[in-house]
């Protein structure tokens, strides 16, 4: 199921939850959600670019990073959904989410079916503001993937967004 709801993803976060967010190949973490999961979650920064370094950039194009959140029950999924940064192009790249979004689904279903229930937390227009996608078109993937299977996406529309 996909929900729009008004609310800040950060605030709340309730157990078993899976905050997803985009990220560039490059081991870059200088704005939005990806700057703020920096500066909120220690030691996130420091594995994503760890992870980075170990892969040339369009190789990690379409995979994506999960990181435990130490002491708490969260989990921070970084999709490798753009090579580059910068707001000359749109980074977005949709086949990059066609080739994650099914292998996280499929995690997620795998561990549902085990009676282990995640909800997936992610900005509202994910992909779209700094990385210049089309909403209707991130939507549109989210609604497919998860039209088929017992996973939760939640996209939250910061207030000022309203």
């Amino acid at each position: 199921m996909v929900r729009i709801v008004k609310d800040d993803m950060f605030e709340n976060t309730a157990p078993h939850s899976v905050l997803m967010h985009q990220v560039n190949c490059l081991g870059v973490a200088g704005a939005g959600i990806a700057q703020e999961i920096k500066n909120r979650y220690s030691g996130w920064f420091e594995a994503y670019s760890e992870h980075c370094k170990q892969y040339a950039p369009s190789a990690l194009l379409g995979s994506f990073h999960v990181y435990d959140v130490p002491g708490i029950d969260i989990k921070i999924c970084s999709v490798f959904g753009q090579i580059e940064i910068g707001k000359e192009h749109q980074q977005t790249d949709y086949n990059a989410w066609k080739t994650a979004l099914p292998e996280i689904v499929l995690q997620l279903e795998t561990r549902h079916a085990a009676g282990d229930v995640w909800t997936v937390r992610a900005p509202y227009r994910i992909g779209c503001d700094i990385g210049g996608g089309d909403w209707n078109v991130m939507k549109d993937l989210f609604e497919y993937y998860a039209g088929y299977s017992p996973v939760d996406f939640v996209f939250y529309q910061q207030c000022g967004e309203c």
